[in-house]
């Protein structure tokens, strides 16, 4: 149980970063003249900041600003005259750095959703928060609280000579899955509860391979049974072909 990152690509010792740091200026024709929005020799110039960082195309310059994520001056072009005019300015990014504090599921801050059932200081209430806890887990690496939410019916538990190899065991295949993938997020898509079971349909993505450069999406419908006053993982539905 439980988006794409584009690579950077190294041509002849030259970086060319496809990431929200890099500003395309394109060059058009207007009635029959070039009309240059940033002139290359402006850019080529070797007192020019960007100089070392800009790579040229056809038609296309990528000026790759410091600072990342929007950061950088606006290019400035030419008129006929020769003064400077303003250009656009850059719009800062949206993208901001993850609250550290945030819980992995989506929910809210981890202190006050999934930590306390991953720690065993509470009881989860409903199978949505088992399952959202198991991701968390699977991101935090509390591998131990996979094996305790799982169900005793559950195939996995049964792979042993005696319940606890078999429980042990599962530890073991958790904390090997969190070192092959990265997860990254959690979509609930819906919840049917029943009196002694439920049925959670998620989509959770994730990253694995030595360069994780694609993401994939494993889409499940995960079973739960309330076993003790508590909601355990019995087994899940795939309902696509991505595994773990």
């Amino acid at each position: 149980l439980f988006t794409s990152h584009l690579a950077a690509r190294k041509d002849l010792n030259m970086n060319i970063s496809i990431m929200p740091t890099v500003h395309v200026v394109r060059e058009r024709f207007h009635g029959g003249r070039l009309n240059q929005i940033a002139r290359p020799r402006d850019l080529t110039h070797p007192s020019h900041a960007a100089f070392k960082s800009t790579v040229r195309f056809p038609g296309v310059m990528l000026v790759q600003s410091s600072g990342g994520f929007g950061g950088g001056a606006a290019v400035k072009p030419s008129s006929k005259n020769g003064s400077q005019k303003k250009g656009r300015p850059i719009a800062p990014s949206k993208n901001e750095p993850p609250n550290p504090n945030a819980c992995p599921c989506g929910s809210k801050l981890y202190a006050n959703c999934c930590e306390p059932y991953i720690q065993g200081n509470a009881t989860e209430p409903s199978a949505e928060a088992v399952l959202r806890a198991r991701f968390s887990a699977y991101v935090k690496r509390e591998c131990e609280y996979i094996a305790t939410s799982t169900h005793p019916d559950n195939p996995d538990m049964n792979r042993g000579e005696n319940p606890e190899d078999s429980f042990q065991q599962l530890i073991k295949d958790a904390d090997q899955t969190c070192k092959t993938t990265t997860f990254l997020k959690l979509t609930i898509v819906s919840v049917d509860n029943r009196d002694e079971e439920a049925f959670v349909t998620f989509r959770a993505s994730f990253q694995q391979g030595k360069w994780k450069e694609r993401a994939q999406v494993l889409n499940e419908r995960a079973h739960f049974v309330r076993c003790d006053g508590r909601w355990l993982y019995r087994a899940a539905t795939p309902l696509n072909t991505n595994k773990l």
